[in-house]
């Protein structure tokens, strides 16, 4: 693993991509195509694909510079009904999203998952920027694996998205 240059996102608005033009046109709608075309696009052998969905690019944007600092795939939605659409058009190995959004929420995502048989949809991370403790255990109940506040601590992110990937032990 890389050495960690900060450990809390402070302002998450405020950081912007290493590279210029790295993340442009990689958002849901903002490339003009449909997830189906650039979840197609984005599958490398071997490499965990992550698809994150939040309303805000500039979120988007910092999620996909550290977890592909960390050598995984992403792929973007705004909503939880686009990340439904990524969900049917490719497999994900994990889905990181947000409570809040327009269209369909987290918590509405989560609750469309849980309709679908155990073991059809990958594990879900939420973020969260008002999280109770009610708030922490009900997207637990309703199948999440994790539930962060943020702003996000990186080492909470990268700690709870390498649990998320273990495969489950066998007892």
């Amino acid at each position: 693993m890389k050495a960690l240059r900060f450990t809390t996102v402070p302002n998450i608005s405020s950081l912007r991509p290493r590279k210029a033009g790295v993340l442009r046109g990689k958002g849901v709608g903002r490339s003009g195509k449909t997830p189906k075309k650039r979840a197609a696009k984005t599958k490398k052998l071997g490499t965990p694909t992550i698809l994150l969905v939040d309303d805000k690019e500039e979120v988007r944007q910092v999620l996909r510079s550290i977890l592909e600092g960390e050598s995984f795939v992403c792929v973007e939605a705004e909503n939880g009904a686009e990340a439904l659409q990524c969900l049917d058009a490719q497999s994900f190995a994990l889905v990181i999203t947000d409570v809040e959004m327009p269209v369909m929420g987290g918590l509405e995502f989560l609750q469309q998952l849980a309709q679908k048989p155990a073991g059809e949809h990958p594990p879900v991370i939420i973020l969260s920027g008002s999280q109770s403790e009610s708030e922490k255990r009900r997207v637990l109940e309703l199948g999440a694996v994790a539930a962060l506040a943020k702003p996000l601590n990186l080492g909470e992110l990268l700690s709870a998205v390498t649990s998320a990937l273990k495969p489950p032990s066998r007892s």
